[in-house]
């Protein structure tokens, strides 16, 4: 798919999505944010969640037409989707909006070909996607970057749940071969997610962002029996994450120098 999708957003939307693709870590090998990139990544990660919900409330719908007569019900259905996406059109026009376009990769052509395909019925690709890119904005941050990191995020919560060790390779390349992970948690202020871990000498903490890619190993996960209460671990995942927030403030304080 060589054609740019245009589409019109509310302006807040925007900015949160640009502001989440610098926050988030997504890239360019210069070090520039990749919006592009960013703007795929989401919809391959969000567009199944976003279209069960989506499918949910039409079910919803239905059930609550059952009082109307079968040959009307379709017709019916059909006319309540235009006024909830009608409404919604509206609410968008009273704030201010701005245009903007992302080139379709890869990565995303299966998922763009099943939205306009399957998932599309009554409405644009691109009221479609406002709406979609509207619901993501409305998440937690913390909830934002797991959809954006979901591959990573799923390896790891699998690789807790299974208790085995990871393969932790980071943004900077930097290579942990042999991590215990006991913990992924969002920050006191819910704005980002740390990787709580043991290497079999140290704590590991790390942003959830600054992963490029994890690995599940074969080996038992050797967590030390001190992190195996919950309330300590919790307390524990709260005095790492408010360390690492601690020391980038001092970070950002030398560099202000």
């Amino acid at each position: 798919m060589d054609e740019k999708i245009k589409i019109s957003l509310p302006k807040s939307v925007l900015e949160t999505l640009r502001k989440d693709c610098s926050d988030f870590k997504i890239l360019k090998e210069n070090g520039q944010t990749n919006v592009n990139l960013f703007i795929n990544t989401l919809i391959v990660n969000y567009y199944e969640s976003f279209s069960a919900n989506e499918e949910s409330l039409h079910n919803e719908i239905r059930k609550s037409l059952n009082l109307v007569p079968d040959r009307y019900k379709e017709s019916v259905f059909n006319d309540v989707i235009k006024i909830f996406e009608r409404k919604n059109e509206i609410s968008g026009m009273k704030k201010e909006t701005a245009t903007f376009s992302f080139k379709p990769t890869k990565i995303s052509d299966k998922a763009i070909s099943f939205i306009e395909n399957i998932v599309l019925q009554h409405e644009s690709i691109s009221s479609f996607y406002r709406r979609m890119f509207s619901s993501y904005v409305q998440k937690t941050k913390n909830e934002r970057e797991k959809i954006i990191h979901k591959e990573n995020y799923t390896t790891i919560t699998k690789a807790i749940k299974t208790g085995i060790k990871v393969c932790i390779e980071t943004n900077k390349n930097t290579i942990l071969p042999c991590v215990s992970i006991f913990s992924i948690s969002p920050a006191k202020d819910e704005l980002f997610n740390y990787v709580l871990g043991f290497d079999g000498k140290n704590n590991v903490t790390i942003r959830l962002a600054s992963i490029k890619h994890v690995s599940l190993l074969s080996t038992k996960a050797e967590i030390p029996e001190i992190y195996l209460s919950d309330k300590l671990n919790v307390r524990l995942s709260t005095l790492c994450i408010q360390a690492t927030t601690n020391q980038l403030r001092f970070n950002l304080q030398i560099k202000a120098k």
